[in-house]
């Protein structure tokens, strides 16, 4: 009978990981709960149509831009909505 080991995966902590941001603009939903994880060294395209909210996001995710809730975590570090 063959002999079966645990797995041993590791636990990565994303680069940058984003769950459930939202913001409005006035009355306006601008992010309704976007969610998106990078590891160190993976390429992400940020794909819509005009006005989809696709600059205001990577506003979010660069810090210059406040949101209205969800996390925002860099290398496992939750960052504050500014």
């Amino acid at each position: 009978m063959p002999r079966s080991f645990p797995s041993a995966t590791p636990t990565v902590t994303p680069l940058v990981a984003a769950t459930d941001i939202q913001k409005r603009i006035g009355t306006t939903p601008v992010l309704r709960g976007v969610t998106m994880a990078a590891d160190e060294g993976e390429a992400v395209a940020v794909t819509g149509p005009s006005g989809s909210g696709k600059s205001t996001f990577l506003a979010v995710l660069a810090v210059l831009t406040s949101w209205d809730s969800g996390t925002l975590e860099l290398n496992g570090t939750s960052v504050p909505s500014c």
